[in-house]
Order: C-alpha cells, then structure tokens, then sequence
C-alpha cells in the first residue's frame, strides 16, 4: 500500500528537508509542494490526499489559519520552528505536532502511525445509509461499485441492484471509505471493482464511466499504486 503527501511551507530549505526523508520512506509518495496555502484547497479537492505536512508562520495565511478553514481535509502534521501553536494545533485534530529540527527517527515514527491510521481505515467495514422512499436500507459500501449524479438524487450501483436516494453527490460521498475516488463531475467509483480503464472511460461492473481529464492522473496513481 502507498500514501500520498503533500508539503506546505514557505521555506525552500525546509521542502528539501522533508522532501529528503520521504524519499527514504518507501510507502509515501509526494505528489505536490506548494510554498503558501492559497492554491491548496483545490489540489485536494481534486486529488487524492493522505497526508499534509504544514508549516505555521506563512505569508498571508498561516498553517493555523489555513487548517480552521477546511471543511474535512487530509489527516495533518504540523512542521514548525514554533512549539508555542502546538495546543490549537491539537485543537484542530492535527494528528502529529513536529518541532524543526525534526530529527528523521521522529518523523519515521510519525508516518508510520499514519500508515498504521490509514490502513486500519482501509480494512474496516463501513455501511451506507439509503432512505429509499419509505424503506431505510444499510448497504456495506464495498458492495457499491459506483455512484453517480442524478439531478437531485444520487444512484447507487450495486451488482444486484441500483439504489436512488434524494441527495447531492457531494454530501453523500464525503464520507466514503478510501476506495472511492471520483472520476467525473457526476461519478465516484469504488476501485475495488474496476474491471480496466480504457481512453477516457472506466469499466465499473456493467457501466462504462466516464473520466474528466482533471481526475484522470489520480485515477491512473490509484490503479498503478
């Protein structure tokens, strides 16, 4: 299994640093590196994303700043020369508080939590929640092989049966388990039953699901990890 990181932080100095240790944790992938937070929040939104590795005292906006502004973002380490923010940080659900000089040992140990965090994720078993009309369903979501937007309403589709429920893509799969990844405007998709990918579509049980050119590179990270 592989995880993918982002760093943010100002300093050149410090990207070389943290770029350097990943290099020497085989399980990670860094997949970007911004040195402000502006351009973030959509990276993410449009990429799959285990991890951030954030810096605090940034121009314009700080790693505090930036992280209270997320609605549901990645699982986040801070990275700093200032202990004094570790408190809030906690206070935001920051799962690791690093004091540069971050020796490589600590930082091992912190990823390694993570992975043993993600994994854990990974293998549990999760359920979905369906109101169809008046009947309340509870769907394990690895038996759903894609989901798509339908006006107003979401489809479920499994391999015995499609599912419609009165809710935006968005709000109904902000939830999911690991396995999901959106592919399209109007798709997410369960990569545990994609059958290949083929130009710019994906065989998903019986549907043939298109893939936007702006989630084509995460999909092809995501088969090829």
């Amino acid at each position: 299994m592989s995880f993918r990181c982002i760093i943010i932080d100002d300093e050149e100095l410090g990207r070389n640093i943290l770029r350097g240790y990943l290099e020497d944790l085989p399980e990670w992938d860094l997949v970007a590196e911004f040195e402000n937070c502006l351009s973030v929040e959509n990276f993410t939104r449009e990429n799959q994303v285990d991890l951030i590795l954030l810096d605090i005292e940034m121009p314009k906006i700080s790693g505090i700043e930036f992280l209270s502004a997320q609605k549901d973002p990645p699982l986040t380490i801070f990275v700093t020369a200032y202990p004094q923010h570790a408190v809030k940080a906690f206070e935001l659900e920051a799962f690791d508080y690093l004091v540069k000089p971050v020796p490589f040992a600590r930082f091992r140990r912190s990823l390694q939590r993570v992975e043993r965090h993600l994994a854990e994720i990974g293998t549990r078993s999760e359920w979905i929640t369906i109101k169809e009309g008046k009947r309340l369903y509870k769907l394990d979501a690895n038996e759903a092989a894609s989901i798509q937007a339908y006006g107003d309403y979401v489809r479920i589709y499994t391999s015995e049966k499609t599912y419609i429920t009165k809710s935006r893509l968005a709000d109904f799969c902000k939830d999911l388990p690991r396995s999901f990844l959106q592919v399209h405007r109007s798709w997410y998709i369960n990569l545990e039953h994609v059958e290949y990918l083929e130009g710019n579509a994906v065989q998903v049980g019986s549907n043939s699901i298109p893939v936007s050119s702006r989630y084509k590179e995460s999909l092809l990270d995501r088969i090829n990890a």
